[in-house]
């Protein structure tokens, strides 16, 4: 009796974990999803409309292009966008104020399919840091 209790209780909290949750690349190529918004309604305001949560932008190759969070006010909390090169790897990062302007954008560089550095530039374009990947090998 305990188990199926407790069973019952592990799988009606299921869809709560997986909320929030973005799609693996693999997910969302092979649902062939375009993108995801989760909508909230305050159901104790019987006049209450739902109010965009958050959007996920996806490419058909599965890839996140583009994220958007707002509160609970509908206030931008986080919005960023991605682009990929040909081998699916994260070539620009852009991360958005609240007014959709750009407040800083990552550029990746790959050598031999491992990433091996990131230039972050601020909102006029100027370069403000770079970061230098170096990796060793087992022989």
């Amino acid at each position: 009796m305990r188990i199926t209790v407790s069973l019952i209780l592990l799988l009606s909290l299921a869809p709560f974990c997986l909320q929030g949750q973005e799609l693996s690349r693999k997910e969302a190529s092979k649902a062939k999803v375009k993108s995801v918004s989760v909508f909230e309604t305050n159901v104790s305001d019987k006049k209450a409309k739902p109010i965009l949560e958050s959007m996920n932008r996806y490419d058909e190759s599965g890839n996140l292009l583009e994220i958007l969070e707002k509160d609970k006010n509908g206030v931008v909390t986080l919005h960023e966008s991605y682009e990929y090169n040909s081998e699916g790897q994260k070539s620009v990062e852009i991360q958005y104020e609240p007014d959709g302007k750009i407040k800083k954008k990552n550029v990746f560089k790959y050598s031999d399919g491992l990433r091996s550095e990131r230039q972050t530039f601020d909102k006029n374009g100027a370069l403000i840091s770079q970061r230098k990947y170096v990796y060793e090998f087992n022989k």
